[in-house]
């Protein structure tokens, strides 16, 4: 019950986020749910069939800006496409790039570490072969 609570905060307070991200999700969440009545296969099928109404809804909201675009630039409405462009703006802003750059920093941890445990790797290996020559060479 609780983390039903929560869930439903966490959505509403995201109010000013584009839903339309999930509706694939959703879509998915529902068919498989409805799907389980009939078994794992027929979970499988209503989650895919889901996953492909979700895609269907975002991609008619995307042609609905588009749309809203196109009547804006061919009106000469310079407001609506101000306004079309602070809420694009608004929506991979501040904290998208945040993400990108934390993104990147944690790709060039990665980096680092798989340079490092690679040296480490070939060090060791030629330390070893050294060490071996010169036992042999000792008997």
């Amino acid at each position: 019950m609780i983390t039903k609570v929560v869930i439903c905060i966490t959505l509403l307070s995201f109010g000013s986020c584009s839903l339309k991200k999930f509706y694939p999700l959703a879509g998915s969440v529902v068919g498989g749910s409805a799907g389980s009545i009939g078994g794992p296969v027929s979970a499988g099928l209503g989650a895919g069939a889901g996953w492909t109404v979700g895609e269907l809804a975002k991609g008619d909201a995307e042609l609905k800006e588009a749309k809203d675009t196109i009547t804006a630039l061919t009106t000469g409405d310079v407001d609506a496409l101000l306004e079309k462009k602070l809420k694009d703006k608004k929506a991979s802003g501040f904290f998208d790039s945040i993400l990108d750059g934390v993104y990147d920093i944690l790709k060039i941890g990665v980096i680092i570490i798989a340079a490092w445990m690679i040296l480490q790797l070939w060090f060791s290996r030629h330390i070893h072969t050294k060490v071996r020559k010169n036992e042999e060479s000792i008997r």
